[in-house]
């Protein structure tokens, strides 16, 4: 009997159907693509004693002087650092400031025609026209590093909060001098910190002394300053790049470059059209940066372009538009991957994933389904650290890339760790074909099981063959036959393995 090798490229393809998508990998779960190859995803940990009420929404890990590991994360009603050597939590939520405001659709006080509803109560969504459907961000809890002290800017207060971990019981304290009504902060190589919406002005960037962020005031024995973005958009975030600040708006790029005295920084558009789809969607990882718009994968490695993505009709078709606020992305560095978790259309919290491998030169994407909240988008720490809940009413974090298990629970003995192909035809579904045996091509200590999916026709009923497993000297016997079929490779145990070329004994059959 001839074999018929079933070796798809590397990376999910989300064509229309699966019947769209012959010659390639359709579905997966806890799978990465590597060097050419599939393997699991590793694992993760809870890391105890970072527990807090409610789920963690931002997060940030450094080193201080001394060299000690540290994590500040923000949750709903709360900010709270972490020492890792330590295992001790601090609570450092400046006095006064009130919990994040969510995100989800404009439809509450203050839309509409005034009149129409009752004064204090949210607007009635058939009062509330097409131009009101656009979705609010919520608030966050933006952070960067002076050194070892922490800044931040919690969007639902505006103002500039400094934390030191020396003085680690002490909560975060108001920078003096410095604006208000803020949208976020970040600091340059420069050692000038930066805010942008700076003022309350949704176009405003602007920049402390340097070596001084308690000196905002333009002076001519100073750096301090500020510019007004070109834009009809706002500033929504920032991220660093190696001789610059990216600066986002809502529509578009602006770099923002040192150019020393008087003036400090420099700041142009760079690309329009192409703003994030939320606040916490941008991500670096070497030299590259990338980010989901509205429609379209964006990257930016010395210019703006869109970014090739096999899956992103699918990503903009299923993720919750009124919850584009809770997007966030992640590098993992030694992988060389970049990571966005989002809450499809039956979700408020993220409940997907979807990464590409960066360093390949095809770029292969990758898909599966998680509950995470947060990540830390540094990549400093020799793991990835992200933020999920541990149960329903409380979030902590978590060590990734650690083991195969799922915080000690098993994947692969629940069928959470899989790789499904599009449909496998012969020519155009004209013959039935009879498959009799499957020549694996696999290094695993305790092989994998393969499972067939059947169609006569590709709208017609599917049937599951089951889980088959039992190997001799690289052969599985099978028994089933189909037009329209699908393979899917499942892990049998939770531990490395990597797929090759696996065959498939056939004879063709009739037309009928």
């Amino acid at each position: 009997m001839p074999r018929l090798t079933q070796a798809p490229p590397p990376g999910i393809v989300r064509n229309a159907t699966p019947e769209a998508t012959v010659g390639r990998w359709w579905d997966c779960n806890n799978i990465r693509f590597r060097g050419g190859q599939i393997q699991p995803i590793g694992g993760n940990v809870n890391i105890i004693g970072t527990g807090i009420e409610g789920p963690i929404r931002d997060l940030l890990t450094w080193h201080d002087n001394a060299g000690v590991r540290w994590a500040a994360f923000g949750g709903d009603t709360g900010l709270y650092a972490f020492r890792f050597d330590t295992d001790q939590i601090y609570i450092l939520t400046p006095a006064g400031v009130g919990p994040l405001d969510p995100p989800g659709a404009l439809n509450g006080y203050g839309l509409g025609d005034y009149g129409e509803d009752a004064y204090g109560t949210a607007r009635d969504p058939d009062d509330v026209g097409p131009q009101d459907i656009s979705a609010t961000m919520g608030d966050r809890w933006s952070m960067d590093t002076f050194g070892e002290r922490l800044l931040v800017v919690p969007t639902q207060d505006g103002h500039l909060f400094e934390w030191s971990p020396s003085t680690p019981l002490t909560r975060a304290t108001l920078v003096p001098n410095a604006p208000d009504q803020n949208r976020g902060v970040i600091v340059t190589d420069q050692r000038h910190v930066v805010l942008y919406g700076a003022g309350g002005d949704p176009r405003r960037i602007a920049w402390s002394d340097q070596e001084d962020y308690t000196v905002w005031a333009p002076t001519a024995v100073n750096m301090a300053g500020d510019k007004l973005l070109a834009t009809q958009s706002y500033a929504m975030t920032a991220i660093k790049i190696a001789d610059s600040i990216l600066l986002f708006t809502g529509n578009d790029v602006h770099k923002m470059t040192y150019v020393g005295p008087p003036y400090a920084y420099g700041i142009v558009e760079i690309a329009s059209g192409c703003g994030p789809i939320s606040p916490r969607s941008v991500v670096r990882i070497g030299a590259n940066v990338a980010w989901p718009g509205l429609q379209t994968f964006w990257g930016y490695s010395g210019a703006v372009q869109p970014l090739k993505c096999d899956v992103d009709d699918w990503f903009f078709s299923l993720v919750n538009r009124q919850m584009v606020g809770r997007v966030f992305g992640s590098p993992n560095p030694a992988f060389s991957e970049l990571w966005w978790d989002w809450p499809d259309e039956g979700a408020n919290e993220c409940n997907r994933y979807i990464a590409v491998n960066y360093a390949d030169p095809n770029r292969p994407w990758t898909i599966g389904v998680r509950e995470r909240t947060a990540a830390d988008g540094t990549g400093v720490m020799d793991n990835p650290i992200l933020a999920g809940p541990i149960t329903p009413t409380a979030g902590a974090l978590f060590l990734h890339e650690y083991s195969y298990l799922d915080d000690g629970l098993p994947r692969a003995p629940t069928g959470a760790v899989y790789a499904e192909s599009g449909n496998i035809v012969l020519a155009e579904g004209d013959h039935r074909f009879h498959v009799r045996q499957v020549v694996m091509d696999d290094v695993t200590p305790s092989g994998l099981g393969v499972r067939f999916l059947t169609r006569e026709q590709p709208n017609g009923p599917e049937h599951d063959t089951g889980l088959y497993t039992v190997v001799h000297d690289g052969l599985m016997d099978v028994r089933f036959s189909g037009r329209h079929i699908r393979m899917r490779i499942e892990a049998l145990e939770d531990e490395p393995f990597a797929i090759g070329r696996p065959r498939l004994s056939i004879r063709k059959g009739g037309r009928r």
